[in-house]
Parts: C-alpha cells; sequence; structure tokens
C-alpha cells in the first residue's frame, strides 16, 4: 500500500482550508488547522507524520512567519508554503529567507501552480533522502570495507574422473580432497569461504598467505593422489588467487552484493592454465615471493596475471 505524503493546511479562514483540502486530498493525506497554534499541537505529534505546511500569515494566537521558524527549528525537512490575503513583499522576503518553500497570494490566481510547487517539493525531498541513504550506505560500506586475498580452486574434468567409479569411492576422494584442501588453508591462516560443486573458495586476511597456501597445495597434491585419491584418475587442479577489497558485515561474512573481488578471483580460475597457480596483479605487489611468478601476458577482468614458475615447468596434463 502506497504511503501518501501528510500536508496540513492552515488558515483562519474556513472556505481557504476546505478549498486547499479538496484541491489535494487526491494526491495526499490532507490535515487542517484553524490557527497557528492548532496547527502547532498536530506538528508536534510524531503520529501525524506532516511532511509539508500550507499556512497563512496572518493568524491569531500564532502568525505564519512565527510558525514556520517553530516548524524548521524542529525539523528542517518540513516544507512551508506561505499564502497571505495581502501583498506583502517584506513579509514574502522574510519567509523565503528563513526557509519557506514559496509565498501564494489570495485569492489564488491559479490552483495548479501550486500543485507543481507542490510536487517539486516532494521530488526534492525524495532526492534528499535517496542522496541521504546513499551517504549513509556509502559510508558503512567505507567501515566495513577490507582488504582480503582469494584462492578459489576447482577440479578439472570432475566429471570425467567420476565415470564408471564406484559411488562411495567418489564419495570418499571427494571428501578427503576437501579435508586435504581444509587443512591447508588452515594451517596458513584462511578459511573456506564457500563451494559449489567441486569448486572452493577460500579467504585469507593476508596475501602471503594465501599464495603459500597455494604452493604448498600444488607441491603436496601428488601425494594427496597417491594417498588418498581412490579413483582411476588424479585429481587435476585449476586455480586462482585475487588481491581486492571486499564488505564485511556485523558477523565478518563477506558481503555478495559487493564482491567484486570474489568475483575476479573465480574468473581468474575460470581462465587459468590447469595445474598452474596462477595470481593477480594486485597479490603479486603484495607478496614477498613475486620473483617466483612470471607475467604470463594475458588479463582477466582487466587484470594482468601471472604464473607460479616452478609450477608451471612442470609436465602438466592436458585440460580435461
Amino acid at each position: 500500500m502506497e504511503v501518501r505524503p501528510t500536508i496540513l493546511a492552515v488558515d483562519d479562514e474556513p472556505h481557504i482550508v476546505l478549498l486547499l483540502e479538496e484541491f489535494l486530498s487526491d494526491s495526499y493525506t490532507v490535515l487542517t488547522a484553524g490557527d497557528g497554534r492548532e496547527a502547532w499541537e498536530i506538528i508536534q505529534d510524531d503520529a501525524c507524520d506532516v511532511s509539508l505546511v500550507i499556512t497563512d500569515i496572518q493568524m491569531p494566537h500564532v502568525d505564519g512567519v512565527t510558525l514556520l521558524t517553530m516548524v524548521k527549528q524542529r525539523n528542517p525537512d518540513i516544507g512551508v508554503i506561505m499564502i497571505s490575503g495581502t501583498v506583502t513583499v517584506a513579509k514574502a522576503v522574510q519567509a523565503m529567507r528563513q526557509g519557506a518553500e514559496d509565498y501564494f497570494v489570495k485569492p489564488f490566481a491559479s490552483m495548479e501552480e501550486m500543485e507543481i510547487v507542490i510536487g517539486r517539493f516532494f521530488e526534492r525531498q525524495q532526492l534528499k533522502h535517496r542522496l541521504a541513504e546513499y551517504v549513509s550506505l556509502h559510508a558503512e560500506m567505507m567501515t566495513h570495507m577490507k582488504i582480503r586475498t582469494f584462492l578459489c580452486l576447482d577440479v578439472v574434468g570432475s566429471t570425467r574422473i567420476k565415470e564408471g567409479e564406484d559411488p562411495f569411492l567418489i564419495q570418499f576422494s571427494f571428501m578427503e580432497y576437501h579435508r586435504f584442501v581444509a587443512d591447508i588453508v588452515k594451517t596458513h591462516h584462511g578459511l573456506i569461504h564457500g563451494t559449489a560443486g567441486d569448486g572452493i573458495m577460500c579467504c585469507f586476511d593476508i596475501a602471503q598467505d594465501a599464495v603459500d597456501a597455494g604452493v604448498v597445495l600444488y607441491g603436496r597434491l601428488p601425494d594427496f593422489n597417491r594417498r588418498d585419491n581412490r579413483l582411476g584418475s588424479p585429481f587435476v587442479l585449476r586455480s586462482g588467487i585475487h588481491t581486492g577489497p571486499v564488505i564485511i558485515d556485523d558477523e565478518g561474512h563477506v558481503s555478495e552484493m559487493f564482491a567484486s573481488t570474489l568475483d575476479i578471483t573465480g574468473h581468474l580460475q575460470k581462465h587459468a592454465t590447469t595445474d598452474c597457480l596462477e595470481i593477480s596483479e594486485d597479490t603479486l605487489h603484495s607478496v614477498a615471493n613475486s620473483a617466483e611468478f612470471a607475467n604470463l601476458d594475458k588479463d582477466v577482468d582487466g587484470v594482468s596475471v601471472y604464473t607460479h614458475r616452478a609450477i608451471a615447468a612442470r609436465d602438466n596434463p592436458q585440460d580435461g
């Protein structure tokens, strides 16, 4: 259900209040008051949630200019449009200086003109609210933004190596593979961020830990295939490492809404050479052993890619 803005019409002439109410009620929730004192009581009631006040200047008890001042002191976001039965330039200038949106003389020459002014006021308010939300979101993002390094791994040709194998041995071997990766990641102060099929995404606070974990993982993979892999084909990996900003929520989880770093890491892994440890230039500049990596003269998502020289020098199996 759409929530309509609330307008408060204030005038000691009942026919003016009635005119405003009839004209505006199709588009807005309209409240009315016969003088400034009654209007002020309504404005102070938070349940009324008044967004705009249309008030006469000359009224008993509390005049329109005084009401304008009181409204702006209470809530500067509430708009005020002044109306008067006489053309008083000084009063109009005073009202505009104190924050009035506009000034109309009774009898109104054109209600459509007032409708335009009101519509523009609410358009500005909507833009202000959106900007405030953006500023708040941006501030929150900056507060929760951290630099993290991600290692993404996937088993190459996993469908093929499962063909014709005993389901129990498949489950056992892949469980052992996940344990193998998790143990190395944990040893290097990382954690498993998530899994998808045979893919594993790992997160590290420090880029050096991620790269060291990747080097160790490839170094121990042959032993894993001999000792724990019960399938007829060895596990062959495709991997990528990337360092970049992510938003960490209050529970320590990476927000998936602002996770281009995760996306780039996944793309690096997808386009990586089989059985090679490939890292982004952002990660390269964050580690002490950058000399161990060679420039591949390729880029993924605009990011330059480097490969570990020693791992790449091995006799690599072909992609499955």
